[in-house]
């Protein structure tokens, strides 16, 4: 289920006419003068503006909707969940009865932050409303069937017990997408840098670039940048190692040399540095976006996430398959793995049997979960398996890798101190594996 769909967030601020229409809740000239300004502060950007406009607009009518609505929609925006719940919840308190789509979105808001029971009470109240007063009762059963399976699960914990990679790989900045070698001696991973300037000051952008580590006697060594001519000052991330690590296949966007918005690369290990990377064309690009490539142990399957038309949801995973000279066609993976929704992230094991992909459409925990699809010859992928509680949360959960043998994986994670994402490893549970 993709969450922002299911609670209609982009439409938070349509919920109810008056936010950007001439009807409003309040009768108060002042409050309405106040959620006026507010409303020219965000056309001009000014954030801290708004807010305090809508406070007070609050201040002189707190029974004000759109302005708790407006509020809400603001500090979702900025990251903060909790602010957010606090005051769309305000408005229903307000008004329980006149603006049924808020409890789904309202319940969508928990589930993201991971407070299943309340979502689930919200999504219950949603369904009970008659038919004709709901605009989708399918979003609402999406968001009560997650709710379910999350407590279920949590109930029913798997073993995992993440190990931080270590100061060698990790760094102030956030690392992600690691990208392990089958012979596990050279790990590649995405770190998101400060884009130098030239006036001294305080970077203001970042970007990405790839760095390698190689395994020692006593662990990793410490990581290196991949240099140029892979690494540019554009963004360069989402990459996938052949067997033996000297083909990389990866994901750069808005570049002259691409065909859609973003597109699939790779670059070759030649003596002693990576090759000037090519785009691997048509038919595996297209005008659209491909992203997260995954290739098989041979290098001749390759599997990646593209929102070309055929697909089932906005992002599906599709397959091409080398042939003398070319790739094939992409084909895609099918409704057994793809929904309506968002899939990516795919990683296809060594065993060229397992597949591991990120999910928004299947069950899960909240905002993005991990699953595993096993290939079974003459009857296809099987139905996905939710990785489960606590490989999967609440938050958004992408980029798993596995080693050769099937026993330890690879992801990124800001569960550590800090705001950053490092690097971690896990004994991947037993029935999970391969």
């Amino acid at each position: 289920m993709n969450l922002r769909k299911a609670i209609g967030l982009i439409l938070l601020l349509a919920l109810t006419p008056g936010l950007f229409g001439q009807y409003y809740s309040s009768d108060s000239k002042k409050a309405i003068k106040r959620f006026k300004e507010a409303r020219s502060c965000l056309n001009e950007l000014d954030y801290v503006c708004v807010e305090e406009s809508l406070l007070k607009a609050i201040k002189a009518d707190d029974q004000f909707i759109e302005a708790y609505q407006m509020l809400a929609q603001l500090c979702y925006e900025q990251g903060r969940m909790e602010e957010a719940i606090s005051y769309y919840a305000q408005t229903l308190e307000i008004d329980p009865e006149g603006n049924p789509e808020g409890y789904r979105l309202l319940a969508g808001l928990k589930l993201m932050s991971g407070d299943y029971a309340g979502a689930l009470e919200l999504a219950e109240q949603y369904l009970a409303f008659p038919p004709e007063k709901v605009k989708s009762k399918s979003k609402g059963a999406s968001i009560r069937e997650s709710c379910l399976f999350a407590l279920e699960a949590m109930k029913n914990p798997v073993p995992f017990k993440p190990e931080n990679l270590g100061p060698e790989v990790n760094s102030e900045y956030s690392e992600y997408w690691p990208a392990l070698s089958v012979d596990e001696q050279m790990l590649m991973f995405t770190v998101m840098l400060p884009l130098p300037n030239q006036t001294g000051e305080e970077p203001l952008k970042l970007h990405e670039d790839f760095f390698y580590s190689t395994q020692g006697e006593s662990g990793w060594e410490p990581r290196k940048n991949a240099g140029v001519p892979l690494n540019t000052s554009d963004n360069e991330g989402a990459q996938s190692l052949t067997a033996d690590g000297r083909t990389l296949w990866f994901t750069a966007c808005n570049r002259r040399s691409g065909q859609g918005m973003c597109d699939l690369y790779y670059s070759t290990w030649e003596g002693d540095k990576w090759s000037s990377p090519k785009n691997a064309g048509s038919p595996i690009n297209s005008r659209y976006s491909e992203k997260h490539p995954s290739i098989s142990a041979d290098g001749r399957t390759l599997y990646f996430t593209s929102n070309r038309p055929g697909g089932l949801g906005s992002y599906d995973i599709w397959m091409s398959e080398r042939t003398q000279d070319s790739w094939s066609d992409p084909v895609n993976l099918g409704d057994s793995v793809n929904t309506p929704d968002l899939e990516q992230s795919p990683f296809i094991h060594p065993d060229q049997q397992s597949l591991y992909f990120s999910s928004t459409g299947w069950p899960g925990m909240g905002q993005g979960d991990l699953f595993l699809t096993r290939l079974i010859r003459d009857s296809g992928w099987t139905i996905p398996e939710n990785l489960g509680y606590p490989i999967n949360t609440h938050d958004d959960d992408i980029g798993l890798s596995l080693n050769a043998r099937g026993d330890r994986a690879y992801f990124a994670s800001d569960r550590g101190e800090g705001t950053d994402t490092d690097l971690y490893s896990f004994e991947m549970p037993a029935e999970l594996r391969p």
